[in-house]
């Protein structure tokens, strides 16, 4: 790594090497881990801290998104407790208002230093998020409907022709 973080040249990436192992044709996503972990502690060591760093990132991350949703659900913050909620609601306020949540233009904000602008950039991402998984659960019972129609058939592939898993009709090529 160059002194910015940034690969030189002759280093392979974290990206690539995944790749590297993925065009192998390996299809269960346990062993290509492992194909990737052995490659990184032999003939790409050198990636180990920045894929260390990613997977200790990645779990800090999704601890405090868990942490936000039980706010956003009402059911108190890690600070508080179950306990300190019930006993003391000042307490537990002051506790939510300590805790944060993540939008895109600024990164982690606090629910006390949130602004209404914070609040509805908020909003639009969990939105565009839900609008996503609402989609794909569309796919998914459009496969299951084409499936279900063919008596031959029991699964996708079994189908000969076209079948339609998206409402438009593009079959998801947008």
């Amino acid at each position: 790594m160059s002194d910015k973080g940034e690969p030189v040249a002759d280093e392979v990436t974290l990206h690539q090497l995944i790749v590297e192992v993925l065009e192998t044709g390996e299809e269960d996503d346990d062993q290509a881990a492992k194909k990737i972990i052995d490659l990184t502690l032999g003939r790409h060591r050198k990636l180990a801290p920045m894929i260390l760093h990613g997977i200790v990132a990645d779990e800090v991350r999704r601890i405090r998104r868990n942490h936000v949703r039980k706010l956003e659900r009402g059911g108190g913050s890690r600070r508080s407790g179950a306990t300190t909620e019930a006993a003391d609601p000042v307490a537990a306020r002051a506790a939510w208002l300590a805790e944060g949540f993540y939008i895109p233009s600024k990164g982690r904000v606090l629910w006390g230093d949130a602004t209404a602008a914070d609040h509805r950039e908020r909003i639009e991402f969990l939105t565009a998020k839900a609008t996503g998984i609402q989609r794909t659960i569309r796919r998914h019972e459009l496969a299951l409907k084409a499936i279900e129609a063919d008596p031959d058939a029991e699964c996708l592939s079994d189908i000969d022709g076209l079948w339609d898993l998206d409402e438009d009709g593009d079959n998801g090529d947008n």
